[in-house]
């Protein structure tokens, strides 16, 4: 049985920017077979409403309302433990070249199986973190688990499985062909001189976490279990 292709996104307040990339999608050489999107701000349906998209993507699109944001690393875990299929994860803030979910696909299918890739990505045309779209294997959901949600809502859950991965022996894999535009932290540019402030605490609140359970920054941790745990040897 073929998988179902899906394409995850946690939005919290890009919406036209999220239409965008569902819209990129669609016009993609490999369309998605469902979107899931967690609507972490609340008003992804209305401003969905009236576009032409709409009509076209209705009756394979869910809509995830939480009562409050999930942040990133738990949306993330929303994803990876309520469905199954190919689960693409993106930011909120890309869009697709037409071949590039094809490209992407095609190397997940290829490395699904290869005991020694925790995850596949694309390159970006203007930003090339790979967690602004990913694939985690089924050997990393075994081997590593899921994204640590103590980071909220958001920075260092990225770092944070990049560092499990590679204590497990896990690599990404860039797929060869396929990219995509990303405009780059439009959510963080949106924010009020009071929300800047808040942004900076939780950063450092997170980066501290960070730190003390691994030992280190990143890149110089120390330890190999979390908070250098009883098994650390």
């Amino acid at each position: 049985m073929t998988e179902q292709i899906i394409l995850c996104i946690p939005t919290l307040t890009q919406y036209d920017l999220c239409i965008k990339e569902i819209r990129s999608a669609e016009n993609g050489t490999v369309k998605p077979d469902k979107y899931i999107v967690i609507d972490n701000g609340g008003t992804f349906t209305k401003h969905l409403e009236g576009t032409d998209l709409s009509c076209f993507i209705i009756d394979k699109l869910d809509v995830i309302n939480p009562e409050k944001n999930l942040g990133c690393a738990k949306s993330w875990n929303v994803f990876l433990k309520n469905y199954e299929g190919i689960l693409i994860i993106a930011n909120d803030d890309l869009t697709f070249e037409p071949d590039a979910i094809e490209h992407l696909i095609g190397c997940y299918k290829k490395e699904k199986d290869n005991p020694l890739t925790g995850m596949v990505t694309l390159h970006g045309m203007n930003a090339n973190s790979h967690y602004c779209c990913f694939i985690v294997t089924p050997t990393a959901l075994v081997n590593v688990g899921y994204f640590d949600e103590t980071f909220y809502p958001a920075y260092y859950e990225d770092c944070d499985y990049d560092y499990r991965m590679r204590l497990a022996d896990l690599s990404t894999v860039f797929a060869e062909r396929g990219t995509y535009n990303h405009v780059g932290s439009a959510t963080y540019k949106a924010l009020t001189p009071e929300q800047l402030e808040q942004h900076h605490i939780t950063f450092v609140k997170n980066r501290d976490y960070y730190e003390a359970k691994w030992g280190g920054e990143i890149y110089k941790e120390t330890f190999i279990t979390p908070f250098n745990g009883e098994f650390n040897k």
